[in-house]
């Protein structure tokens, strides 16, 4: 049975100075990630995923996390990976946050080919998970959300493969001030071309809420709910051909 794994990037106490980060105070952002971590822990506890890994790149001690979330299929790691130049953009951290992951985690290195791992800011609660994850494709390698040469980096998800292809060493390719939505979109158009099932448009829009930390501004606007319920409404819409060009890729 394939197993589903939520990984959730954390950064609890950034350095003051980095670029286009507006968010810094370490009391409000930890109480963001206890937040969600409440959120994740019941989708956990009613089986909807099966093991939640959450890493921080700030050398935060976690124990504040564990001490609250004692079940047993969440893993705790924490390292310091913010020692690299102010002029690389922030995805550069996040990209060796997760492949410390990969190298250090229990569970990530004992993947089997057929699970999924769920990549998600720790901040961020991703209100309907559970439908996301249930109306997912079967099989797929990488499944993103690809909006031409952007990608939304809010929730990604990827095989064993994935992982190997797309995302190991990606922080190599982010040494630059360039945004990461950029650079992993180009990536995720490159490897289409290597036989690797990239889904590059998901099933069912991710209702997020959360505070944005370029501005610390609320990812709910005035508008949002209508959106969410017109994307919502064209998902279904378009699920039987969607289904089809799924089948067909196989």
């Amino acid at each position: 049975m394939n197993k589903n794994i939520l990984l959730l990037t954390s950064t609890i106490k950034p350095i003051s100075n980095q670029p286009q980060l507006k968010l810094i105070n370490h009391l409000d952002r930890l109480e963001d990630y206890k937040t969600a971590l409440a959120f994740y822990s019941n989708l956990l506890e009613s089986g909807v995923i099966d093991h939640i890994v959450y890493v921080d790149n700030s050398g935060f001690d976690l124990k504040c996390h564990s001490d609250l979330f004692t079940h047993k299929n969440i893993e705790w790691l924490s390292y310091y990976g913010l020692d690299y130049p102010e002029s690389y953009h922030r995805g550069y951290g996040e990209s060796r946050l997760v492949d410390y992951a990969f190298q250090q985690s229990k569970t990530l290195t004992t993947l089997a080919t057929s699970d999924k791992v769920w990549r998600i800011t720790g901040r961020y609660i991703i209100k309907n998970l559970s439908t996301i994850i249930k109306f997912a494709p079967d099989e797929f390698d990488f499944y993103c959300n690809l909006r031409g040469k952007w990608i939304d980096m809010e929730l990604l998800a990827w095989s064993k493969q994935g992982y190997k292809q797309v995302i190991e060493n990606l922080w190599q390719r982010l040494a630059t001030g360039e945004a990461t939505e950029l650079i992993l979109a180009k990536v995720v158009t490159d490897n289409q071309e290597k036989k690797l099932k990239v889904i590059k448009s998901q099933f069912w829009p991710p209702f997020i809420i959360g505070r944005r930390g370029t501005d610390g501004g609320d990812f709910q606007g005035r508008l949002t709910k209508y959106k969410f319920l017109f994307q919502q409404t064209f998902s279904l819409l378009a699920w039987p051909f969607k289904r089809l060009a799924y089948f067909l890729l196989k």
